[in-house]
């Protein structure tokens, strides 16, 4: 399995006063707002380095009692993860059953960052703030006869409740984000398996509008499928002028009597909005010839979760990709040129 790729909103406030008044009102309120963010700070950073000590002691006396038996991992992640973090973990589990006797997704006990040990211990190093959620860098260190450290940083969160849970383990890259590669691999994986299937049977109806169910909920997301529908009725209206937007298949990168034999994922990364970016190399066939024709095509796709799944938000191939245009962009402009 590989792994793969915010905005800041500033509020302005006019103040219609004299000059002298709205300087002396900034200072007032930056100095206002610098206390409360370095109270905030110094409040958070209290609380999580005494949620991360008291933590980590549990989580290490398992680990240290090596005469009591290995430590029930899955009860310490139930008890101090985050939510969201322990759903990414179940979503791996159902697919990992799929795959047994294989290893998927990040290898290694996310707690002591490797996988054997002897005696362990941690030590916060700093508390921060990162794209707007805490963080802090630990040290663990290994004794004994496993000696050496690691150093890693804690994405945290908290609950409802305002109880601080770990949501994220990053060393060299983010485990939670490489969970959702895993399981966005695999869901495209599953997708295209369909849709190679559904060649299989066009090929034979010589129905090449069989892919088209594919261009829906819940293949792909809610808000690409509503723009799809506005450029569809667009184009029905204007066949007549001989003006269209899908002039070629965005599944298999070919006009029409072509079908998609294999596709295999080369790429898959999560990127800095949470969707995923997904990189595939397709085989497609021509049949509309006696002796069918192969060409290989590459497919770049954005998967975005939705609905407990992921599905296809956009797609971005060949020129349209290097020039940074994806089709829901193109699809908009295409609207505006109705208007």
């Amino acid at each position: 399995m590989q792994k793969l790729f915010e905005k800041e909103t500033m509020k302005t406030y006019h103040f219609l006063i004299a000059a002298a008044l709205l300087t002396a009102s900034c200072r007032q309120a930056n100095n206002q707002t610098e206390q409360e963010t370095e109270n905030t700070v110094t409040t958070d950073s209290t609380e999580i380095v005494t949620f991360l000590k008291a933590a980590y002691e549990d989580v290490f006396n398992a680990y240290n009692k090596q005469s009591e038996g290995n430590p029930d991992v899955e009860a310490f992640d139930k008890k101090y993860l985050s939510p969201d973090f322990l759903m990414w973990q179940g979503e791996l589990e159902k697919m990992a059953k799929k795959y047994p006797g294989e290893i998927v997704g990040p290898d290694g006990d996310h707690w002591i960052q490797a996988q054997d040990w002897d005696q362990v211990s941690m030590r916060v190093d700093s508390v921060s703030t990162s794209k707007g959620q805490p963080t802090a860098a630990i040290t663990i260190t290994h004794s004994g006869n496993c000696s050496g450290q690691e150093h890693i940083t804690l994405a945290l969160c908290k609950d409802v409740e305002g109880c601080w849970h770990i949501d994220d383990f990053i060393s060299l890259s983010s485990e939670k984000d490489a969970i959702k590669a895993c399981v966005a691999e695999d869901q495209t994986m599953e997708l295209y398996a369909k849709l190679i299937d559904e060649c299989k049977t066009q090929r034979q109806t010589r129905d090449y509008t069989s892919l088209d169910k594919f261009n829906k909920v819940p293949y792909v997301t809610e808000e690409y499928y509503r723009l799809y529908q506005q450029v569809d009725s667009m184009d029905k209206a204007n066949r007549a002028e001989g003006l269209s937007f899908f002039n070629s298949d965005h599944w298999g990168l070919r006009q029409e009597f072509h079908s998609i034999d294999s596709a295999t994922v080369s790429k898959c990364e999560i990127m800095e909005d949470g969707r995923a970016i997904i990189a595939l190399d397709l085989v497609v066939r021509a049949d509309y010839v006696r002796k069918p024709e192969t060409y290989h095509e590459p497919q770049c796709m954005i998967m975005k979760w939705e609905e407990g799944q992921w599905r296809v938000d956009d797609f971005m191939q060949g020129s349209t990709k290097e020039k940074g245009l994806s089709e829901k962009d193109l699809m908009l402009e295409h609207l505006k040129g109705e208007d």
